[in-house]
């Protein structure tokens, strides 16, 4: 789940395996200088099926929309 300034932003989440990296892709252009709070809730399972104990969220913020 992603949320900014004006509530809940769509994205979707891939995962890759080979790097262990998990990929959240905003479905809308994130505003400049936002702060953003991504959270992985307790749906998500590893590889077993075991399911998250807590969220886990962390926040962000967006680069200013400058020009050079």
């Amino acid at each position: 789940m992603l949320s900014g300034p004006s509530g809940d932003v769509p994205a979707s989440v891939s995962y890759s395996a080979p790097t262990t990296t998990a990929t959240l892709t905003p479905s809308a252009a994130l505003t400049p200088g936002a702060t953003y709070t991504a959270t992985v809730t307790t749906t998500a399972t590893d590889l077993s099926g075991n399911p998250l104990t807590a969220p886990v969220s962390w926040s962000f913020t967006t680069a200013s929309d400058t020009v050079a």
